[in-house]
């Protein structure tokens, strides 16, 4: 049995493609006409309609658009809400956004048998959520303006406290009372501390005084030689400097006495007056305190209500402003079916498939390599 190669050259291939060169271009053509005539007359021309919006910043919720609520309010405004073909979720599938260009640009596109109603209905859909934007926006700015609002009565109030209190305390006169009160005891310590300081040292001096008077009245006689009696006996007469020095020192012991007692005393008095100073000095301190403390609150307050009343305005004033920069025109050339484009895919199609089927045949037609017959 005679055996073939299953390698072929490529003069073979344009062999088999030129033997059957007519079923290739039937088959090619066939492809194209049938694709010509379903774009051109069986399939419907769908138009795609964009309307371009222009926000004022990022981040706006723009997965809104394809919601059924929002399409359902679509429907409603433009009188579709009793056409099956224009239900929400149809709607949905239809309309596509998608980022411009521009940082804040946002394109809408719907695609419609109608271009006439494609493009009301983009336009419609941008309307409706411009509108929307603005109504959240109002609301949040509402809000915004509302809490600030609270914040600055809470402020207020708050202020006014704290003035009362401040009032209340400089003028019940209590902290001039104690501040005389301080500055009173103050200079009774200052007083005593001077009173036992000098005492301490004249109590030194007397105490040596004392102690050397004392020594020269012990070196004194009590008496000395006076005049000669009656008999001619010599006769002794009281010493006028021991005297002298007796009562100097009897002087100076009382005085050492008083200036003890009077030192007790003092001390005795210092630790209650201190005591009496430290306790009116803190109750000052703290009072000051309160004032200063009051005087940093109401400053604080101030300000606060200050930039409060500032952050109303500029909220009040800065709304974000979202509008449509480019409206949708009624579109005049359908973007389905793309008639060329299906008609060269339909010849590359029909070729490839004609082509397959020509090498297929001369196959099929050729002996096997087993050398059995093939089938007639």
């Amino acid at each position: 049995m005679p055996v073939y190669d299953d390698e072929i050259d490529l003069r073979e291939y344009i062999a088999v493609l030129w033997k059957w060169r007519w079923l290739i271009a039937t088959v090619t053509l066939i492809s194209v006409l049938t694709a010509g005539v379903l774009s051109f007359f069986v399939l419907q021309p769908v138009y795609e309609a964009s309307v371009q919006i222009l926000a004022a910043r990022d981040g706006l919720p723009y997965e809104v658009i394809t919601s059924p609520y929002f399409l359902e309010r679509v429907t409603e405004k433009l009188g579709l809400q009793h056409d099956e073909r224009y239900t929400p979720f149809a709607l949905a599938r239809a309309v596509t956004v998608q980022a411009g260009k521009s940082a804040n640009l946002t394109v809408i596109k719907i695609q419609d048998p109608d271009p006439e109603l494609a493009s009301k209905i983009v336009n419609a859909i941008a309307e409706l959520y411009v509108e929307f934007v603005r109504e959240k926006n109002s609301d949040t700015v509402s809000e915004t303006v509302s809490y600030l609002t609270r914040q600055r009565q809470e402020a207020e109030k708050a202020l006014d406290v704290a003035k009362t209190d401040l009032n209340n305390l400089r003028h019940t006169g209590q902290i001039d009372v104690l501040q005389r009160e301080v500055d009173r005891l103050a200079a009774k310590i200052t007083e005593y501390k001077s009173i036992l300081t000098s005492g301490e040292v004249r109590q030194k001096e007397l105490q040596k005084g004392i102690e050397e008077l004392e020594k020269l009245l012990a070196a004194t006689p009590k008496t000395v030689p006076g005049p000669l009696d009656y008999a001619g006996r010599p006769t002794e007469v009281p010493n006028q400097t021991y005297q002298e020095l007796e009562q100097t020192i009897a002087l100076k012991r009382v005085e050492l006495r008083e200036l003890e007692v009077r030192m007790k005393e003092t001390r005795q008095m210092l630790p209650s007056v201190e005591a009496a100073y430290s306790s009116n000095y803190e109750k000052l301190l703290s009072l000051q305190k309160q004032v200063q403390d009051l005087e940093l609150l109401i400053d604080r307050l101030n300000t606060q209500i200050a930039s409060l009343d500032t952050k109303v305005v500029e909220a009040s004033s800065t709304l974000p402003e979202t509008t449509i920069a480019a409206p949708a025109l009624v579109p005049q050339e359908p973007v389905k079916p793309r008639k060329l484009m299906n008609m060269a895919i339909a010849g590359v199609l029909g070729a490839f498939v004609s082509v397959f089927m020509a090498f297929f045949i001369e196959y099929w037609r050729s002996p096997q390599k087993t050398g059995l017959p093939l089938p007639r």
